[in-house]
């Protein structure tokens, strides 16, 4: 027997000289097993060994490697998430909306998918809406638990928060995503978008006016410093009293554009639009700070800039106006 592996190992060696490297590497690997076969007292098969080629004549001519399987390739879920956050910019007090988007770009379906949504404290939540996922209440760390039993590949699910700056700072929400099924890649699991929360450009007036047609404005507006997300309200005494909601602020320097809708005109609901154009021109207001007002027709929601000279000084009170730097 001893004989026998000898001359097999002899034979296997004159051949593995006389070809390729690549070839040879595997059929080493083939030998060692086929020796260790023949050792517990195997046989080698013709169709394996020692054959005959058909051209040369030569033994093991027609000897080939095993073919290698290939490695079987699993589809893998890929949750991905985003932030986006409008407007960039907002005042104390302003409003802002956060969109929370998840997808899972993989071919298998994601289980167990839990999506945590921080807001920062210097926010309140006002609302939250989804869709394709269920979330609970904001708990008192500004923190949403968003969950859903499955998410299947190329599905989606949105998450939409409403929030108020409550001070000035940076705003930020970050969004995480997690579930227990195995995915391509973790890096695209978290996002999280900022907000800059300015003081807001202002402005206050509490004046009167005299002339043929006296004119009494309570006004008090505010707005971001670029007229984002205008807030405030009105009483106007002037051929009668009208009240109502500010729909734009626009503030330079000492000038400043306010247009306002009328609500409620003598005990008449109305919903004609009127401009007021002031001036700040320091302390005391009387006979220094400027008013006048025109419009009749739609409110507008994009105030323009002061269009022309000052109007007429204020006979008491005072009007201030802040724009923010």
């Amino acid at each position: 027997m001893k004989l026998r592996l000898s001359i097999v190992a002899t034979l296997c060696a004159a051949f593995l000289t006389g070809v390729p490297s690549a070839l040879a590497d595997d059929a080493r690997i083939y030998y060692v097993s086929l020796g260790d076969s023949l050792a517990l007292g195997g046989q080698p098969k013709t169709e394996d060994c020692c054959a005959r080629g058909p051209t040369t004549g030569a033994a093991f001519a027609d000897v080939r490697a095993p073919a290698r399987i290939p490695e079987a390739r699993v589809p893998a879920a890929d949750l991905r998430v985003r932030v986006i956050g409008l407007p960039r910019e907002t005042r104390v007090g302003g409003n802002v909306g956060y969109a929370v988007k998840l997808v899972n770009a993989g071919r298998r379906q994601a289980t167990g998918v839990m999506l945590w949504i921080k807001v920062d404290t210097n926010a309140a939540v006002v609302s939250v809406a989804s869709a394709g996922i269920s979330c609970s209440s904001a708990d008192e760390r500004n923190r949403l638990r968003c969950i859903t039993a499955t998410l299947p590949g190329h599905r989606r699910a949105r998450v939409d928060v409403a929030a108020r700056a409550t001070s000035l700072g940076t705003l930020r929400v970050t969004a995480t995503v997690s579930s227990t099924t195995r995915e391509v890649t973790w890096s695209n699991n978290r996002a999280e978008v900022e907000t800059s929360v300015l003081a807001p450009d202002s402005v206050h007036a509490d004046a009167y006016r005299s002339g043929r047609f006296p004119i009494q404005l309570w006004l008090d507006a505010i707005s971001a410093p670029d007229g984002e997300d205008p807030a405030g309200t009105f009483t106007l005494s002037w051929q009668g009293k009208s009240s109502g909601r500010v729909t734009c602020v626009n503030v330079a320097g000492n000038k400043a554009t306010v247009g306002v809708v009328i609500d409620n005109a003598d005990g008449t609901p109305g919903t004609a639009g009127l401009l007021f154009l002031l001036t700040d021109n320091g302390s005391p207001g009387a006979g220094h700070d400027t008013l006048t007002f025109g419009g009749g027709g739609p409110a507008l929601s994009d105030c323009p800039a002061w269009p022309f000279a000052e109007g007429s000084a204020i006979t008491s009170g005072e009007i201030t106006i802040i724009d923010t730097p």
